[in-house]
């Protein structure tokens, strides 16, 4: 019983670890701005296109599909690592913005960190199937949803930024 309780809150505590993230050291919106690193979501979508991967098996003889299919999915798995980096980031902003005396700016940084969070975990079940490709190059990956979902954080960031909303100390 007592086993099953360690177990439970160790998992649950590993969990929490990798959604929350390493602590980015974020001081506003230009110093988040600086630390996102820029994410080719265009060869993103192209790699996890999933005619891509009908027409390389089409093309390419088994063991060439294979050996490609791994790379791809490595590939995969460096996107989805920086995507989740880069959510890391703005989830400080969207923490800091939560601290904030005014209230249209903790609405804004409760999206922003919710939306965060919400990526982080797609970059952690996507990257469990990008791995799980590299070990079967046959299986099929689907990780559209963390593409789009970075989109859309990062144009909640950008809007954020435009409107000229006090964001500081995020850290």
């Amino acid at each position: 019983m007592y086993l099953v309780f360690a177990i439970s809150a160790a998992v649950l505590l590993l969990l929490w670890a990798a959604v929350r993230g390493r602590s980015a050291q974020v001081r506003d919106l230009r110093s988040a701005q600086e630390a996102i690193v820029p994410v080719d979501l265009e060869a993103f979508r192209n790699l996890i296109d999933p005619q891509q991967d009908r027409f390389l098996r089409e093309h390419l003889g088994t063991r060439d599909f294979r050996r490609v299919q791994r790379l791809r999915y490595l590939a995969v798995a460096e996107y989805l690592r920086q995507v989740a980096r880069n959510a890391g980031v703005i989830l400080r902003v969207g923490e800091s913005a939560r601290a904030s005396h005014e209230a249209s700016v903790v609405s804004l940084g409760s999206d922003l960190a919710s939306a965060a969070i919400a990526v982080r975990l797609y970059c952690l079940l996507a990257l469990a199937q990008a791995y799980g490709g590299v070990l079967f190059p046959g299986m099929g990956v689907s990780v559209g949803t963390v593409a789009d979902s970075y989109d859309r954080l990062t144009a909640k960031l950008w809007a954020i930024s435009r409107s000229g909303t006090p964001v500081r100390n995020a850290s």
